[in-house]
């Protein structure tokens, strides 16, 4: 289901977390868009000008970028509301 993808053309990188009925984006100032779902859930993340966020070949960019994307999701899964 998670699908990662980065184009080196564009310098964007794509993260599927979940398939889900898109509902909307939201562009935040940093250059990430993310991709809701119509029951409020995260779909995608999109980030923009990739490699002047993560340093590396293509291959590094995608592997540093799945990890960071886990330990965030798993920080606010675990913050109390």
């Amino acid at each position: 289901m998670n699908e990662t993808r980065y184009d080196k053309e564009t310098d964007i990188l794509d993260i599927e977390l979940r398939k889900g009925e898109y509902w909307k984006s939201i562009e935040l100032p940093t250059g990430i868009i993310i991709d809701l779902g119509k029951d409020g859930s995260i779909l995608s993340l999109e980030i923009l000008k990739a490699s002047k966020i993560f340093s590396g070949d293509d291959k590094k960019v995608i592997e540093y970028a799945k990890s960071v994307v886990v330990i965030k999701i798993r920080r606010r899964c675990s913050t109390p509301h």
